[in-house]
């Protein structure tokens, strides 16, 4: 089967983990499950602790369902595990799940950015004078990803410039399962609007 990562998946497996032998078995206990879609496996490294060569025979032996994908999160990965910032900054893990997040929006929308949800944009006067913003729908999350679709549909380019993102240290977060629920049905919105004419 094709592992093509452009192709949606049926289902994603994020592990944020310390490399060890238990990953060996954790890994191959998802190969030998009998599914009929196509699994993605998403490997954040926290820390090593095993060898190299295990993970590359895991890859190695991957079957044709699955595709595995290895990420070393320098840049965001926890004190705790020797890395840059604490762990309250959430790790892999939270950088695995915005990941694999912005894998969905990329698959349902066929928007090809890599941070769809980043809040931290720029547009020219043009842009915002092309787009009809009464007809913008969406909050939080869903309304970065909204403002990027509407804007790559005009025809307009869009560039990505990587910044580090740390977490508030006063105030509270606005994230909520409202906002979350809203992003998730929003992309599939996005593509019926495409399809429709309406975008």
């Amino acid at each position: 089967m094709n592992k093509d990562l452009q192709t949606p998946f049926d289902i994603a497996i994020v592990v944020a983990t310390v490399v060890r032998p238990t990953l060996a078995q954790a890994i191959r206990s998802v190969y030998a499950q009998r599914f009929g879609g196509r699994i993605q496996v998403l490997i954040g490294i926290d820390q090593w602790q095993g060898e190299r060569a295990m993970l590359d025979a895991l890859v190695a032996e991957c079957p044709s369902h699955v595709a595995v994908t290895q990420l070393e999160l320098g840049y965001s990965t926890s004190q705790r595990h020797g890395g840059l910032y604490p762990s309250h900054f959430g790790g892999a893990l939270k950088t695995l799940l915005s990941y694999a997040a912005n894998i969905y929006a990329r698959a349902v929308t066929g928007l090809q950015l890599f941070d769809s949800t980043g809040g931290f944009k720029c547009f020219r006067r043009r842009v915002l004078e092309s787009i009809d913003l009464s007809a913008v729908k969406s909050n939080g999350y869903a309304f970065q990803i909204e403002m990027s679709f509407r804007a790559w549909k005009k025809g307009f380019r869009i560039a990505e410039i990587p910044i580090v993102f740390v977490d508030r240290t006063e105030g509270e977060s606005k994230m909520s399962k409202r906002i979350v629920r809203e992003a998730v049905w929003m992309v599939w919105r996005l593509r019926w609007w495409a399809i429709s004419g309406k975008v």
